[in-house]
């Protein structure tokens, strides 16, 4: 099996998930506006409308980037998140990972480890299924890692996705795309040069990377700003969010696998390594919702992506 077959199967399925969100969106939405409770409509009587006894005011739910807490806490998160981005591939650089899909399953199996101590620790909050959606575009692009490594170089490949990440981050908080509220900025020229000069560097591959993990919180937003009852703590969605990766990351090995005739390259060195890289991206990940809670989308991605890139082209 030539490695390339597999990347385009990735490609696919990550286009396939860009509208399988939106539809989502679509049919929960006409859901809400039809069903709704009788108790909670005026009713007619002799010609009158009269209301419950007790009045009922619709849920207003605060988006994760509302901002109402110390914004120096959004920025440790963020500071944790690009240092454990930058770094997050260190113990896998010199192991071999043949075509990456046993190492990338591994890996997200660690990111799920993660995730449900995270869960324990929030004290099991409502699981939000809509929230795997982003841990699939995650996975989807974390998928195609080591072909990126092997043509590009680790440096260089995440200066590419970090742009992509940049920019589809920024533009879906910033503009509000795929439902979600655009981001209220009070300096919106800072804003704007903070995203020229985080895009100004780099190719197919590392690019799709970077779109797949640009709207990966997406789905997180969505959920907070549309569901009645959902909190505002990203922490709360980490859990979900990584389940979305670990099913889809299983789900690419299987069919890799049946695709192999149940012969996967296996290499089992790689294994401690890709555990650790694993829970690095993890924390990573789960500063990063910290970081877009305490602060804006709009803002933590150019801070994030920008600054991962210089780690990793430094100390990488």
């Amino acid at each position: 099996m030539g490695g390339h077959d597999w990347h385009s199967v990735f490609i696919l399925c990550g286009y396939l998930c860009l509208f399988v969100f939106p539809a989502t969106c679509h049919c929960k939405q006409d859901r809400n506006s039809h069903n709704v409770p009788l108790h909670l409509l005026p009713s007619q009587e002799n010609g009158t409308t009269t209301t419950p006894a007790s009045t009922f005011t619709a849920a207003h739910i605060q988006p994760s980037n509302y901002t109402k807490d110390e914004a120096y806490i959004g920025f440790i998160a963020a500071a944790v998140s690009c240092v454990f981005f930058g770094t997050t591939l260190v113990p896998v650089k010199r192991m071999e990972t043949g075509d990456g899909m046993f190492f990338q399953w591994v890996f997200c199996s660690a990111v799920w480890c993660v995730g449900l101590v995270v869960n324990v620790i929030q004290g099991f909050p409502k699981f939000y299924a809509i929230s795997m959606i982003g841990g699939a575009l995650w996975c989807t692009g974390n998928a195609v890692v080591v072909p990126i490594l092997k043509t590009i170089g680790l440096g260089m490949g995440m200066l590419f996705w970090a742009s992509t990440n940049l920019l589809t981050g920024w533009f879906s908080g910033r503009f509000g795309w795929f439902g979600m509220r655009p981001d209220r900025l009070t300096r919106p020229a800072l804003d704007y040069a903070g995203v020229a000069l985080g895009i100004v560097r780099g190719i197919t591959l590392a690019m799709f990377s970077g779109c797949m993990y640009g709207l990966n919180f997406v789905p997180v937003i969505y959920a907070q700003q549309h569901y009645e009852g959902a909190t505002d703590n990203g922490l709360d969605y980490v859990f979900a969010h990584f389940s979305g990766i670990y099913a889809t990351s299983t789900l690419y090995f299987i069919l890799y696998s049946m695709y192999m005739r149940n012969k996967p390259a296996v290499f089992p060195r790689a294994i401690l390594p890709a555990l650790l890289s694993g829970t690095m991206r993890a924390i990573a990940q789960a500063a990063w919702f910290v970081a877009n809670q305490r602060l804006q989308e709009s803002v933590s991605f150019p801070i994030i992506t920008t600054v991962t890139g210089f780690v990793a082209e430094s100390g990488i």
